[in-house]
């Protein structure tokens, strides 16, 4: 099994939270041959991944990477 750990951060609690909810629906949707996990704590958030191949690691990796940065302009658009 390969592994990989994205720890992320914040200024603020908040932010992590928000995240944090924003990739909830996310785990509901199964991606083949891995297993993932996002905890936060305060200002931090932490997305664990396990991977029954490198390919299927490096796509969830990118998949989460990408959900992040995502919500993370949309909660900037918000702010303004």
């Amino acid at each position: 099994m390969h592994t990989a750990k994205i720890t992320i951060t914040f200024d603020e609690s908040q932010t992590a939270s928000i995240i944090y909810a924003s990739l909830l629906p996310e785990l509901s949707k199964n991606i083949p041959q891995t297993n993932v996990n996002i905890t936060h704590s305060k200002n931090t958030l932490i997305v664990s991944i396990s991977a029954q191949t490198t390919p299927v690691l490096r796509a969830a990796i990118n998949s989460y990477s990408r959900w992040i940065q995502t919500a993370v302009q949309v909660q900037k658009i918000n702010k303004k």
